[in-house]
């Protein structure tokens, strides 16, 4: 019992030891993640002796995403329009699958496409429920996760990108055969 007890321990340090590592990592600019956002690619660059992952830029895809922010900000068209338009380019995610709504509200929130590298955005959480215990990864409320300077390239410029942010939520929605009606009381 008292050698599990202490193999317990010592896996809890070395997770904490390996949780600092990551976070240092992106602190001073790394990519840590496994899949990087669409227009970029991977990239390992030499820092001194260190190896340091990064993003580089993907020009066919940066293309896309540079044409999603215009049509958002500038053209004042809805992600639904942006995915339907870009899908008849013939246009698809990396998957293979479809540009929808949800890829282009993505792809408008991420701060890589400045230049920022973004940590614990979605961190797991444990519940209990039921008796059992469940992971989810709620996505964290902006200015509540840690953003850093990232040693990768901006694909935008931080106006554009904080322009579209700033329209966000600024539309009501309803749909086309609503009718209002004004009561006076």
């Amino acid at each position: 019992e008292r050698e599990l007890m202490r193999g317990n321990e010592y896996l809890e340090y070395t997770k904490r030891i390996m949780a600092r590592g990551r976070e240092l990592s992106v602190q001073q600019g790394n990519f840590i993640g496994t899949k990087p956002p669409y227009g970029y690619d991977k990239d390992v660059i030499i820092d001194g002796k260190r190896k340091c992952h990064t993003l580089k830029i993907n020009e066919k895809e940066a293309a896309i995403v540079r044409m999603i922010f215009d049509m958002y900000v500038n053209q004042d068209m809805g992600c639904v329009n942006i995915g339907h338009h870009i899908n008849g380019l013939g246009v698809r995610t990396r998957s293979g699958t479809l540009f929808t709504q949800s890829t282009i509200k993505g792809i408008l929130e991420n701060e890589h496409y400045i230049g920022k590298v973004r940590w614990n955005w979605r961190k797991t959480v444990k519940v209990v429920k039921d008796g059992e215990v469940k992971e989810s990864r709620p996505v964290t409320a902006i200015g509540e996760y840690m953003l850093y300077d990232g040693k990768h390239p901006a694909i935008i410029s931080e106006e554009l990108f904080y322009a579209a942010r700033e329209k966000k939520g600024r539309h009501a929605k309803k749909k086309p055969n609503t009718k209002m009606y004004l009561t006076i009381n």
